[in-house]
């Protein structure tokens, strides 16, 4: 039986061994100089609790924490898609309009062409 101290990985948040020198699950190096490097923290959307951002589960309740990421990101940009559309249609607007002006002088020089011909 294992009984070896285990400890939350800083950048994953999955349990590992206390004396592991680099996440087997994130691949993350766990050196003196990773602690020392302040990681801005946010609120847990589940439990509240302040955790490091950028983690994919919240190491105290253990929920997953991306697609409540990804949400966010489409929350904060919900006009990115319209604006993008609004842009297409104002071009193939002018487009239209511009190929109808050449369509229409294109006719009138095949018409009076025709009626010099007759």
């Amino acid at each position: 039986m294992n009984t070896q101290e285990t400890k939350n990985c800083p950048f994953c948040g999955k349990e590992i061994f206390a004396v592991a020198k680099k996440c087997k699950y994130c691949g993350e190096w766990l050196d003196n100089e990773a602690k020392d490097i302040q990681k801005r923290m946010i609120k847990c959307p589940f439990c509240a609790e302040e955790i490091e951002e950028g983690l994919e589960i919240c190491p105290l309740c253990k929920e997953s924490l991306v697609k409540t990421q990804e949400k966010e990101v489409k929350r904060l940009e919900p006009d990115a898609g319209k604006q993008l559309t609004k842009k297409k249609s104002k071009m193939s607007t002018t487009l239209k309009v511009i190929l109808f002006i050449i369509g229409w002088i294109v006719l009138m020089l095949i018409v009076k062409v025709f009626k010099n011909v007759m």
